[in-house]
């Protein structure tokens, strides 16, 4: 039984909590990681806490950034941060504490199968509370965020300022590159996840292909987008991003889509993750509504070259800054550049470690990073070329596993420049 009188609540909500309690559980109906996976994945956690001297774990995260902040908190818990801040606290012995959701929601959070104590989100207090009751007021604690670009996005100040307040003993470190190395080889089920969304993936570009034609809004694509996602079972929270317009932007937009209606001559553009059950695969493609202009065309071309080019060094013992550079060889041998261009560490979040996309002054930094079976990357080729004044570019890129014989794409999308028919 849960501890449904966890943050004091009103009586209200705890005969509430309760009367969840008796309800069916809704994990049945949604695909999960086994216990199997949970025993084994808590195991290499705390091997490494061992490691780093750590007693415990306080990973947070939030719903924030298409689901991208709760990535080390779900990849602790499996359970789907998507009502707003969330918390697991990992002892390095005994059961974790999960916070999660609000009194309304908790039963959603609560349903999953891997933690058995899961509260509604706490305040500072509870947080103080719970790591004294632990043992851990004089302890080292290690803090994880997400990968390690978007803090401001999951904690607080004023809760972080009162929790360190409250705990003045406590040695605080910034622990999220503990779960790094962990996060970036994949276990089976991690991979039949990631096989899962690049189905659906492919089931997304054919329902992209499909819709875009002449007079068609971007919002109506985008909405086609989200319902091939949904409706084949990925989760509704998943990066779409796109453009449209002759020229094209060389990188795709955040939402919200416009009412811009689609033109003859438009080249339309989009990056979507297709995430299932966490798991997410990386889709970019450029399509083209009648023929492309020339200069388009040639910028599509050299993202196909660095694309083969980048893939074939994606093997088991080369160094990652080898496969970047080999990526960018034929961008910059023709005098192009990239918005993004090289490869994210991809799974479970996008941008994951290692992630090499912009420029070349840190490559000295990877030069030690080595390229391992069962790692899961993606390629961002998002090129423009800076002597064509009319502007305007391309993109293209898929996410692979890396196997002892070389990389295997998750999707089975065509790499042809997809050109389709305006109506007459």
């Amino acid at each position: 039984m849960r501890d449904i009188t966890a943050n004091n609540q009103k009586p209200g909500w705890i005969k509430y909590l309760e009367y969840l309690e008796k309800l069916p559980p809704i994990y049945k109906n949604l695909p999960q990681l086994s216990i199997e996976e949970r025993d084994q994945r808590w195991k290499r956690i705390r091997g490494e806490m061992l490691l780093w001297g750590l007693d415990c774990l306080l990973v947070w995260g939030s719903d924030a950034q298409f689901g991208l902040t709760d990535v080390n908190f779900r990849y602790v818990t499996a359970i789907p941060a998507t009502t707003g801040r969330c918390l697991a606290v990992f002892p390095l012995k005994g059961d974790p504490i999960a916070f999660v959701g609000t009194e309304h929601n908790h039963y959603e959070g609560a349903s999953f199968t891997w933690v058995s104590d899961v509260r509604i989100f706490p305040s500072a207090d509870d947080v103080i509370k719970i790591v004294k009751e632990m043992g851990f007021e004089r302890c080292k604690i290690g803090l994880v965020g997400d990968m390690h670009h978007f803090w401001p996005f999951i904690l607080q100040y004023h809760i972080w300022a009162d929790v360190q307040k409250g705990l003045p003993e406590v040695n605080f470190i910034d622990a999220a590159p503990l779960l790094w190395g962990l996060e970036m080889i994949k276990s089976p089920e991690e991979i039949k996840f990631l096989e899962e969304a690049g189905r659906i993936a492919g089931l997304v570009y054919k329902a992209l292909v499909k819709i875009v034609r002449p007079g068609v809004k971007e919002c109506e694509v985008y909405a086609n987008i989200l319902q091939a996602m949904v409706s084949n079972g990925a989760e509704p929270n998943g990066m779409i991003l796109i453009d449209s317009g002759n020229p094209v932007l060389a990188h795709p937009r955040y939402p919200p889509p416009t009412n811009r209606r689609l033109e003859k001559g438009d080249i339309f553009i989009t990056e979507y993750h297709t995430k299932y059950a966490g798991y997410q695969t990386h889709t970019e493609r450029s399509v083209s509504i009648g023929k492309p202009q020339k200069e388009s065309m040639e910028i599509y071309e050299v993202c196909k070259e660095a694309y083969y080019a980048g893939l074939e060094k994606m093997k088991p013992g080369v160094s990652f800054r080898e496969a970047v550079e080999a990526l960018r060889a034929p961008v910059y041998k023709v005098g192009m550049e990239g918005v993004e261009c090289g490869f994210h560490a991809h799974g479970i979040t996008s941008a994951g470690f290692p992630s090499f996309i912009k420029s070349d002054d840190h490559l000295d930094e990877i030069e030690s990073i080595t390229i391992k079976e069962n790692m899961v990357f993606t390629n961002q080729i998002d090129l423009f070329n800076p002597k064509w004044p009319k502007g305007g570019g391309m993109i293209l890129g898929d996410s692979f596993l890396v196997t002892k014989d070389g990389p295997r794409v998750f999707v089975d999308i065509p790499l042809e420049l997809a050109i389709v028919l305006p109506m007459e």
